[in-house]
């Protein structure tokens, strides 16, 4: 009897410690999560980023808060008031809530109207791979006629390994379809985002009293208007996101039916998610997490055949690639470029007008001058962090700056950079006028007024959940995966390289605890006795958790808007110096839409009008395009450029009237310095121009899609492609020809 007693003392005092631990880790991660909450929330609130077509340059643009409070007070009045006083919205609610046949019916019909916009997207866009995607699409070509030339050295497998997963899945794909065929891969995407969709709420009604819930989760991921962007983006990232989803609905589903095949899925969607897209292993690392806090709490062998699983498919997965393109192409795959390189990018400076952290080429230059050597590469990387580090520490000033700007191009960037990748893309025929301005520079300011008022909503609702959801234990513990997934996202891209493409997949996965952060808050009220607005600003009863961050938040905003304290402004963008007018915004990156004709030319830094000639230069004798006065006895058309519109709504073809060939450089050189030529016409975005007005009355003409101008070189009288500087050769006048 002492030997039992005593065995169930230690039992007890396991069950103790484990629940330490647990309880430990829980008010981790939901404390770290709160505080990224509560900073996108802020940040939303003072400011907007968006990113332009330029090199994708991020614009933060100032915000009223006060005014987004606004917004949101009148949107919770609108839904409350539709529910109490209008009664067709109040029965749909109910019948949602109790009728599942019902709800099953609105929820695909949701589902559908998804699949019906992606791929009527897909279809009208008529977008075509750029840059990493369209290597890997082409390689994947390549592999399918046995041509492995980019295994060698220097060759893009040979730098970018991590590509290899999606490339074999492009593979397959061209295999069946055909080579390059993108539509393809992008209805693939528009079906992955459905599926997606349905996922997250099979996941939300695992843990929701009624359908309502996932019904609601549904309706919002078919107003998320940045993933539809995503649909042509041909990269994996949808098609990764709805495996990932997939897996941790499979885990679930295990934890609960014991069903091996529930397991074997949830390894095979992981792993799959992690081939398309290798940011994905973060996704898994939250999922291997939560599967840790369930043991601790649960201690239940099925969560330890599923946390073994979960480490095979991270540690596993790259084998197995590495493995299989090995047995069927005969190659090694080599180490690539460090990822410490990635990291040294993602603390380097906004220098030559990078955003900072972006991409800037250092991975690549210094992959090269370490002659493809791995190891050198991240001997050279560690000594970059190490540098960045010790400037971050020794200007703590400039190190704040450089994260809340960081941070802000990525995560409070309403459209995610949707615009910006399907501007940049290639177009596979002539588009339809709707279509081309929804994807100018015009089009991507309207989408900016849609999308930023909806991600207020979004993550007010992640902070309504955040404040509601720890009151009498009723926050649901499958979100600790989803916070896990979104701290682990934040810490990590706040290191590595910066895109607002990267945290799309993170915001889109919390669609159903913003979701229930909102249901949270319209249930406290709707059961007020009082109308609203009364009962909003009655005491609504609050844990000491809720009450904590509430107080909190409102002194952080007081004390922000005061501008009382400087880092506090410079942490959330409010009406700092790298914050600029929505207004000004808009017209700085809106190019002018002349009408077509014959235009004169004048460059106010010579003296008189000039004359782009194309035949031998007078300063060097090279045949090339360069720019004289006007001959005395020349045509008065001689000088002439006809502006011709292209297929995009804001780009333009410049076509010279004395040789009727067209303004270019070279496909694929816009490098600094750049010789500009005239060629046939091509329909090609290095024959497209955008003009954009100076405020001096005088006009830049940018190359498409670039930072670049077109500049008079006085020295050599020639035409070149330089970086945009505001320099008086870069201003141009363009006036209608008489």
């Amino acid at each position: 009897m002492k030997k039992i007693i005593s065995n169930k003392n230690k039992a007890d005092g396991a069950d103790g410690i484990f629940n330490v631990i647990c309880s430990a880790a829980e008010i981790i991660i939901l404390f770290l999560s709160g505080l990224f909450s509560v900073w996108l929330f802020l940040t939303a609130g003072f400011s907007t980023t968006a990113i332009t077509q330029n090199d994708e340059l991020a614009y933060y643009l100032r915000d009223n808060i006060f005014l987004n409070l606004l917004l949101l007070l009148v949107f919770a009045g609108v839904i409350l008031t539709a529910w109490k006083k209008w009664a067709p919205f109040g029965r749909a609610v109910d019948r949602l809530r109790h009728d599942e046949a019902y709800a099953l019916k609105i929820r695909w019909f949701f589902l559908c109207i998804t699949f019906a916009i992606g791929i009527i997207f897909v279809l009208l866009a008529q977008r075509t791979p750029f840059a990493d995607a369209r290597y890997c699409s082409m390689i994947a070509g390549e592999l399918l006629d046995h041509n492995y030339e980019s295994f060698a050295t220097g060759g893009y497998l040979n730098t970018y390994p991590n590509q290899m997963g999606i490339i074999w899945i492009f593979a397959l794909i061209e295999k069946i379809a055909g080579t390059e065929n993108f539509t393809a891969i992008q209805v693939i995407n528009a079906a992955a985002l459905t599926l997606f969709y349905w996922t997250l709420s099979k996941i939300t009604d695992l843990f929701a009293e009624d359908r309502l819930l996932g019904t609601a989760v549904t309706f919002s991921g078919m107003l998320f208007v940045p993933a539809y962007y995503y649909t042509t983006f041909v990269y994996g990232t949808l098609l990764g996101l709805s495996f990932a989803a997939g897996g941790f609905y499979c885990c679930l589903l295990f934890q609960r039916e014991k069903r091996p095949w529930q397991a074997v899925l949830m390894s095979a969607f992981l792993s799959l998610s992690i081939v398309c897209k290798s940011n994905y292993l973060i996704f898994v690392i939250g999922v291997l997490v939560y599967e840790l806090i369930i043991l601790l709490s649960e201690r239940k062998k099925r969560t330890i055949i599923a946390i073994l699983l979960t480490a095979f498919v991270l540690s596993g997965t790259s084998r197995g690639v590495a493995s299989v393109t090995t047995a069927l192409t005969g190659q090694t795959l080599a180490a690539g470029e460090s990822k410490w390189a990635w990291v040294a990018m993602g603390l380097q400076g906004d220098s030559d007008g990078q955003n900072p952290g972006w991409y800037n080429g250092y991975n690549e230059k210094s992959f090269v001058a370490s002659e493809y050597d791995t190891k050198t590469q991240e001997a050279e990387a560690k000594a970059s962090v190490k540098k960045s580090l010790a400037e971050f520490k020794a200007h703590p000033g400039d190190a704040l700056k450089f994260f809340s700007r960081k941070n802000a191009s990525q995560w409070n960037c309403p459209d995610f950079q949707g615009e910006d990748i399907n501007q940049v893309m290639g177009v596979g025929g002539i588009l339809a006028d709707p279509m081309s301005r929804l994807l100018s520079m015009k089009g991507a300011s309207a989408v900016l007024d849609i999308t930023n008022p909806l991600y207020e909503l979004m993550v007010t609702g992640l902070l309504l959940e955040l404040i509601l959801g720890r009151g009498k234990r009723k926050r649901h513990p499958e979100f600790l995966a989803f916070k896990v997934i979104l701290v682990g996202g934040f810490l990590f891209h706040t290191v590595w390289e910066a895109k607002a493409q990267y945290t799309l997949p993170y915001m889109m996965l919390m669609i159903p605890v913003s979701v229930c952060g909102w249901e949270m808050f319209f249930m406290r009220l709707f059961s007020a006795d009082a109308a609203f607005p009364a009962a909003l600003v009655r005491r609504v009863h609050l844990s000491a958790w809720g009450k904590s961050w509430l107080l909190g938040l409102a002194a952080v905003i007081l004390l922000v808007q005061s501008g009382l304290f400087a880092p506090l402004n410079a942490l959330f963008l409010r009406d700092t110096d790298d914050t600029a007018d929505f207004n000004t915004y808009v017209q700085i990156v809106t190019p002018l839409h002349l009408p077509e004709g014959d235009y004169e030319v004048l460059a106010p830094t010579s003296q008189g009008e000039m004359e782009i000639a194309s035949d031998n230069n007078p300063v060097d004798g090279t045949e090339q395009l360069y720019i004289r006065l006007t001959s005395q006895d020349a045509a008065a058309e001689d000088n002439h450029v006809t502006l011709v519109h292209s297929s995009a709504w804001d780009r333009q073809y410049l076509r010279l009237h004395a040789d009727d060939l067209l303004l270019e450089v070279p496909e694929g050189h816009t490098d600094d310095g750049q010789v500009v030529q005239s060629g046939e016409q091509r329909h090609s975005s290095c024959q497209q121009w955008q003009i954009y007005q100076c405020t001096d009355g005088t006009c830049r003409i940018m190359l498409a899609g670039s930072q670049q101008a077109l500049t008079f070189n006085e020295d050599g009288q020639y035409l070149s492609l330089t970086r945009w500087e505001d320099a008086p050769q870069q201003h141009w006048v363009l006036r209608p020809a008489k």
